[in-house]
């Protein structure tokens, strides 16, 4: 349990920082921007792979399932009740994106997915709520 208890807090601390890079005044400069929206992009990246690596902890602490890999985490995590159909898809939506983020850098994709970022953001925080471990966190 201690280790959920500090995967989540770290998971908020994470969460906070992504808050920070949304709402960060903009800027005029291209190249800030651009510097920005790549700080946007980092942030949503290690924040995805806390959370589900999170979800993961939770489902094997709270209902002792073991689950390996960031879309069976998120379909179990719909069979548990703890998201809905709507956000399962949304979810898996968020592990494209990582993958995309990850293995592949266009222009385009960038734009795209750091207006996405929102969105997905949104609803991890909202997931990760419903996820809260038993015991009160520490900040």
């Amino acid at each position: 349990m201690e280790r959920l208890v500090l995967q989540y807090q770290s998971l908020e601390k994470a969460l906070k920082t992504l808050d920070f890079a949304l709402n960060y005044p903009k800027s005029d400069d291209p190249n800030l921007v651009i510097f920005h929206r790549d700080a946007l992009i980092q942030r949503f990246e290690y924040c995805y792979d806390l959370a589900w690596k999170y979800l993961k902890e939770y489902l094997r602490v709270r209902y002792g399932l073991e689950v390996r890999s960031p879309k069976a985490v998120f379909q179990e995590c719909l069979k548990q009740e703890l998201v809905n159909e709507s956000e399962t898809k949304g979810l898996l939506d968020v592990v494209d994106a990582r993958n995309l983020s990850t293995h592949l850098y266009h222009e385009e994709t960038a734009l795209a997915l750091s207006e996405q970022i929102p969105v997905y953001a949104k609803l991890l925080k909202e997931v990760i709520l419903r996820a809260k471990p038993f015991v009160a966190s520490v900040e």
